[in-house]
């Protein structure tokens, strides 16, 4: 067989493929029920209200306390205390806690909410923060062995 004619046999089936694959765009566009002219790509922007900057504090604020007890800044305790203060200070914050987090008081929610943070910072670096993960658990079953149980 000559060169050109197997070169031609050998693109074939990508030009049908390429060719299909414009067939199939131009009837998807026709029967597309997008207002004419919006060929161009649109995104729609909000701006955070004051409850999400709230929101958004509250939890950049038990991040940054996270990452202090991973790195061995604060004390078990110490987050506790400020997950409490921030959380407490938004009736919605409490709310969604008492909804999503288990425990039999919110004291017992917060602990298992921090240990739930630890958990997923750690899991960012593992080998960095295993020892710490594991240390928190422990320490956080302790103090649940007074409060309730940690999850």
């Amino acid at each position: 067989m000559p060169f050109p004619l197997r070169a031609a046999l050998g693109a074939a089936p990508a030009l049908i493929v390429v060719a299909g694959s414009a067939w199939v765009a131009h009837i998807a566009d026709r029967t597309s029920d997008r207002p004419p002219g919006s060929d161009t790509y649109e995104e729609t922007v909000l701006w955070p209200s004051p409850d999400d900057e709230a929101r958004m504090h509250r939890l950049a604020v038990k991040q940054e306390a996270v990452s202090d007890l991973m790195d061995g800044l604060l004390t078990l305790e110490e987050v506790v205390e400020r997950f409490e203060d921030v959380t407490e200070s938004s009736a919605e914050s409490v709310n969604n806690m008492r909804r999503t987090v288990e425990g039999g008081t919110d004291r017992d929610r917060i602990l298992n909410q921090v240990v739930l943070f630890a958990r997923v910072y750690a899991s960012n670096n593992p080998r960095r923060y295993q020892e710490a993960r594991r240390r928190i658990e422990q320490e956080a079953r302790s103090l649940a062995s007074s409060h309730g149980t940690v999850h």
